[in-house]
């Protein structure tokens, strides 16, 4: 893992960002931690965001919730996503991923002039619910195209956007919802194919076409 913060940190532009996103288990709480703790000597913590997968609120649930399946460990419903930059100060677009007023006459009162305000570092992105790998691409670990999406708005700036553990390509979708390019590096050939043809639904321009590197 050193070597992956390392060379991570190399091709890294200046204003440039990393969003790793991590899970623990309910036997060893502290993998993220300690995962993340690995990118300490190369980068820069600038934000933890909490990935809100699922919630409930005064008895009403909201995202997919598992069936008991342990008399010790509560399942979890939230993921990490850390958010490291070169310094720890790259400028971020707050209003971009950022919430309504619900009382609109603060739209007038701040500088900004949109109806928006920070919507902190709790990002409720639930899950659709499915039924077997197939809804997910057929991969273990999908993520919600909603999770890159937020990070690209977050960041601001449009460029190139690199998944080094690209999966089933949902980065990349995402890019291409966005209008960055990006380029995925997937060892397996499977997964490959299948983020170029998910990539290959979205349309786009030819300055946003998706590249798929098999490792």
């Amino acid at each position: 893992m050193e070597e992956i913060a390392r060379q991570i940190a190399r091709v890294l532009a200046e204003d440039g960002a990393l969003f790793l996103n991590l899970s623990s288990t309910g036997t060893d709480p502290w993998i993220a931690a300690d995962v993340a703790g690995r990118f300490r000597q190369r980068l820069t913590l600038q934000n933890r965001i909490i990935w809100v997968k699922s919630i409930s609120i005064n008895g009403e649930t909201r995202g997919h919730f598992k069936p008991i399946n342990s008399c010790r460990f509560l399942n979890r419903t939230n993921e990490e996503i850390y958010h490291f930059t070169k310094r720890g100060d790259a400028v971020i677009d707050r209003l971009a991923i950022g919430v309504p007023y619900q009382d609109k006459s603060n739209v007038s009162r701040w500088k900004q002039g949109r109806d928006r305000r920070c919507g902190g570092n709790s990002w409720h992105i639930p899950y659709e619910t499915i039924r077997g790998k197939a809804g997910r691409h057929n991969h273990p670990a999908a993520f919600p195209v909603g999770v890159p999406l937020r990070c690209l708005g977050m960041h601001g700036r449009k460029g190139l956007v690199l998944d080094p553990f690209l999966g089933s390509g949902t980065t990349l979708v995402a890019a291409r919802m966005a209008g960055w390019n990006g380029i995925g590096i997937e060892i397996d050939d499977v997964y490959a194919e299948t983020a170029r043809q998910r990539t290959a639904e979205i349309r786009g321009d030819e300055s946003r076409v998706q590249t798929v590197w098999k490792g």
